[in-house]
């Protein structure tokens, strides 16, 4: 073990010899010493003995510092390195390598560009030198696996209820941060896609649109299968949970549709003629179904209503309805041709004339858009069936009086 300055003076020849074995012990054991040599040059090397194990270090070239290569029997000791020239590179690719960015922190650079990196707490980022989570990937990806069914597997082994989720999120602002996304964003998508031709084509496709950018959130999720709209569900901070099974933005007369509201509003829709059916129950023996008209229709032409007298008190006779019904106009007309219902010839009441004679028989509903929202405006309806029963006890009223005739008349036939 030995240093030596590397000058050789003039001296006599064991002297000499003395001084040129030690500047030969110096170069085979690499100035080794536990402490640096007294003389230094510019890419020497010292293996410094005073560290454990042994350090072998290098001058630099301004001849100012020394640079630590590694340990002797020991690790790779190398510099930090910058994304233009890693601290590990290739000799053919000097921008291409691997670097120290702090304390416990390390990258993979390619071309100059840090393109992987991973913190000190063990998050990993791939396209971010800021990893927020355990992976965290800035760019698309793609997971392939050629021989396994599975290609990506997402278990949650904690001792606790928490789920586990995979959490797609849109904001917009770039590099400045992010900041709140506008009408039309597309938030999300999920698709499943089959090789068809010479490339892929979608079999089923889950896509999550924004439909404002102030207010309240309202975003659209829409479920598609072949580019064909099956189930659009709909949501905002007021609206949860619509489900709609068309692709229009609200179900309408004349659409195809059925619209799931979670205020508990259900619309079914089928732009179909009077005959055809747009909605229908089946039981075991029989059937009913609404048509596009509006008739209503069942197998044995049975509509009850709940009629048990150990639910009900107050059993008298109705009053007298001659005069109602008598009051009561019975019109012939049809619906106006910018209303969405058919135009024939009908016969019935009008709900403003029957209210001035029988009130209790006429229905404010309110009128709503699409979403069940009130428009302030009301259209009236009319109790037809209870309508039927007052008819029923003025029949009654008709035939009595019709008996009591009946008899005056035959006591006069008897009495000739």
């Amino acid at each position: 073990m030995a240093t030596h300055d590397y000058v050789l003076a003039n001296q006599s020849g064991s002297s000499f010899r003395s001084d040129l074995n030690n500047a030969l012990s110096a170069i085979v054991s690499q100035n080794s010493s536990s402490t640096e040599p007294a003389t230094k040059y510019s890419y020497q090397y010292w293996v410094d003995t005073s560290a454990t194990p042994a350090l072998i270090k290098q001058r630099n070239a301004a001849n100012d510092a020394w640079i630590t290569l590694g340990e002797v029997d020991g690790q790779l000791l190398i510099a930090d390195g910058t994304n233009a020239k890693p601290g590990i590179a290739f000799a053919a690719d000097i921008n291409t390598g691997l670097k120290r960015d702090a304390a416990d922190q390390i990258s993979l650079v390619t071309a100059g560009t840090q393109a992987l990196t991973i913190l000190s707490d063990g998050k990993v980022g791939i396209g971010t030198t800021s990893p927020a989570n355990q992976l965290q990937v800035n760019g698309a990806f793609r997971a392939l696996n050629e021989t396994a069914q599975n290609s990506i597997t997402f278990e949650n082994q904690a001792d606790s209820t928490g789920d586990t989720n995979i959490t797609i999120q849109k904001s917009r602002g770039g590099t400045g941060g992010p900041s709140q996304i506008t009408a039309g964003d597309d938030l999300g998508e999920i698709r499943i896609r089959g090789r068809h031709g010479s490339d892929f084509a979608n079999a089923f496709r889950i896509k999550c649109v924004s439909t404002t950018n102030t207010g309240n959130f309202a975003p659209n999720t829409t479920f598609t299968n072949n580019g064909t709209t099956l189930l659009t569900l709909t949501s905002s901070d007021t609206i949860q949970g619509h489900a709609r099974f068309f692709s229009n933005a609200s179900l309408a007369e004349g659409q195809n549709g059925y619209d799931i509201q979670s205020a508990g509003l259900t619309k079914f829709g089928r732009n179909v003629a009077a005959a055809t059916t747009v909605f229908q129950v089946f039981g075991a023996d029989g059937k009913f179904q609404l048509k596009g008209d509006g008739d209503a229709q069942n197998t044995n032409n049975s509509y009850g209503g709940v009629s048990d007298s150990k639910l009900k008190e107050n059993i008298v006779d109705a009053n007298s309805q001659w005069d109602d019904i008598k009051a009561i106009q019975v019109r012939n007309y049809n619906y106006k041709a910018d209303t969405p219902y058919a135009t024939h010839t009908q016969i019935g009441v009008i709900a403003q004339e029957l209210e001035t004679v029988c009130p209790g028989l006429v229905k404010d509903n309110i009128d709503e858009d699409g979403d069940g929202n009130d428009l302030g405006t009301v259209t009236k309806t009319v109790h037809y069936s209870v309508l039927y029963m007052k008819a029923v006890k003025a029949l009654q009223e008709a035939m009595t009086r019709i008996e009591t005739l009946e008899t005056k008349v035959a006591a006069l036939e008897a009495g000739n």
